[in-house]
């Protein structure tokens, strides 16, 4: 099962708020888990040695975080772009229309970010390093929740 961290905020990011006076709606819950997600995700412990794979433990989620930011703008402000089109579209898409600078961003965003992210897994794969780091010790959620590499694992299967 997928973990939400929508719904388990306060488990995942104890008293931490992302997007100070945000609503409820769809756009504001979606931006605040994906921003407690991955700050989660980026708690962990560097191992002396290997820099190259501490930073991009790191900035894999980092880079997860902004294609999926990238994705729910434009779910929200493209809600006729389809996600199968999605990957394939350009300003020119949207006809009768001039160029759209948001759109060109967004989708450079996420082909760019995804790119780089795919480049990162094969050079931790080459460190033989693993994907995810190791969670830190001192995490204030370390006790009551799941390591991000497990929670990984058993949202895949």
């Amino acid at each position: 099962k997928a973990v939400s961290y929508d719904e388990k905020a306060q488990e995942y990011c104890p008293a931490q708020k992302f997007l100070c006076g945000a609503s409820e709606s769809t756009f504001s819950r979606c931006m605040e888990a994906i921003d407690c997600k991955m700050n989660y995700e980026m708690r962990i412990k560097h191992t002396m040695g290997n820099k190259k794979a501490t930073f991009m433990q790191q900035m894999i989620p980092h880079h997860l975080n902004a294609v999926n930011m990238a994705k729910i703008l434009l779910k929200d402000e493209y809600p006729e772009v389809g996600q199968e089109s999605m990957m394939m579209l350009s300003s020119e898409y949207l006809k009768d229309e001039e160029p759209d600078e948001l759109l060109d961003l967004l989708l450079s965003i996420i082909n760019e970010q995804n790119f780089q992210i795919k480049n990162m897994r094969e050079w931790l794969a080459a460190l033989d390093a693993p994907l995810i780091g190791e969670e830190c010790e001192s995490s204030p959620i370390s006790e009551t929740t799941e390591s991000p590499s497990s929670k990984l694992k058993n949202s895949s299967a």
